[in-house]
């Protein structure tokens, strides 16, 4: 009888033990997953002690990880690996500056607490299946140069918060599913080079303040619901080698200014409301490769086009 008391109280405490370690095990791997301590092992991070900015973008990735691995795991996104051997992660001088995570089958939102990698030059979740609105603490990237969020599923107005990325030299969010106008502020982003809005749902007319984006190369607004005329301000863009305003609402002429833009190559007004003929100042457009014009309601011959193949 003592025999069978004594086993009796060993597998007792056998599976106490036993339920002990797995709350444990559970209370690391949550720990784990909201990156308590692993960013601090000395593994993720040489010399942590020194890196406190660091630190900080490593538990806003692994507060990220969860989201953005929903289908596919992210390679080296754990306790295990170092920082710099990371997918998609770049680091200068002790802080995350890139996360380029293209085409990786992502899906579900787009995290909040990306917002906290404040170091960050670019980010390119581009070519996924990203879902939701942008979070407005996207805004606080305010050293972000590149931003890439085009060929998502995101749906929502373009956030205003946006309006603080001073420093954008490219802002690509076409081929999503975005409503609302194309905002004012977007003319303020002024070191721009390449804005791509196109195929979405904005509506609206083309404000007028995007005709201080002097530095503008590349301007995507087709494939979307604008309305309105062609905007005078955009005979500011001297520097713009494609315009694309195809399949829109767009009326009026096709304006005379056009002829000033020499360095374009490429240019697509068609599947507009655009009326009137075709002004002589388009036979200025000497680098014109491509001019696309069919399903408007112009009149009147075409002018002579020195390259440009006319469609």
């Amino acid at each position: 009888m003592k025999r069978v008391q004594r086993a009796s109280r060993v597998l007792g405490g056998f599976i106490a033990l036993t339920a002990l370690l797995a709350a444990a095990a559970l209370s690391l791997d949550r720990a784990v997953g909201q990156g308590a301590g692993v960013c601090e092992n000395g593994v993720v991070i040489t010399t942590p002690e020194r890196k406190p900015d660091l630190i900080a973008d490593c538990e806003a990735l692994l507060a990220s990880r969860d989201a953005l691995q929903a289908r596919v795991k992210l390679a080296g996104w754990d306790a295990n690996t170092p920082l710099e051997d990371w997918e998609g992660i770049w680091l200068w001088d002790d802080r995350v500056t890139w996360l380029a995570l293209p085409s990786r089958w992502l899906d579900g939102m787009i995290p909040e607490a990306l917002g906290r990698l404040d170091a960050l030059w670019g980010l390119y979740l581009d070519g996924n299946r990203l879902t939701g609105s942008i979070p407005d603490t996207l805004g606080e990237l305010r050293t972000l140069r590149w931003l890439d969020l085009q060929r998502n599923e995101l749906s929502g107005p373009i956030p205003d918060s946006l309006a603080n990325l001073a420093n954008l030299v490219r802002l690509n969010l076409g081929q999503n599913d975005l409503t609302g106008p194309v905002p004012e502020w977007l003319g303020n982003l002024t070191r721009l080079t390449r804005l791509d809005l196109a195929a979405n749902d904005l509506s609206g007319p083309i404000p007028a303040s995007l005709g201080g984006l002097a530095k503008l190369t590349y301007l995507e607004l087709g494939h979307n619901e604008l309305s309105g005329r062609i905007p005078e301000s955009l005979a500011n863009l001297v520097n713009l080698v494609r315009l694309n305003l195809d399949y829109n609402n767009l009326t009026g002429p096709v304006p005379e200014w056009l002829g000033n833009l020499a360095r374009l190559t490429y240019l697509r007004l068609n599947e507009n409301s655009l009326t009137g003929s075709l002004p002589d100042s388009l036979g200025n457009l000497v680098n014109l490769k491509r001019l696309y014009l069919m399903n408007n309601k112009l009149t009147g011959p075409s002018p002579t086009l020195s390259a440009a193949s006319l469609a």
